[in-house]
């Protein structure tokens, strides 16, 4: 049985599409029996917000990584460069890109 037909597995997935849906990039999901675990890129304001930051070591090289519960799942990322323009835009379709490009921010 793999996670997707669990019951901790479909909650992940309603929250990696909640995640999907605020502009992040879902990179990973995990379970254990307890908790889903969801990596990310590009989190959301809120969850910067209500992220606890962790300190990490390894093989030597230091990184800051971030968690934060979201809907009974942690999800957690690791410190890297904002987005860029391209990036944010890709996914857009025509008329979206246009409002992005009138407003300046996503549609």
């Amino acid at each position: 049985m793999g996670i997707k037909n669990t019951k901790l597995g479909l909650l992940a997935q309603q929250v990696a599409r909640k995640l999907h849906n605020t502009g992040c990039q879902v990179l990973n999901i995990k379970a254990t029996s307890q908790v889903a675990m969801i990596e990310i890129a590009y989190p959301s304001t809120e969850l910067k917000r209500d992220a606890v930051e962790i300190n990490e070591q390894v093989n030597g090289l230091r990184r800051r990584a971030y968690a934060a519960r979201l809907g009974g799942c942690v999800v957690h990322w690791h410190e890297e460069p904002e987005q860029t323009e391209f990036e944010r835009t890709a996914n857009m379709s025509a008329l979206d890109y246009l409002a992005y490009r009138i407003v300046g921010i996503p549609a």
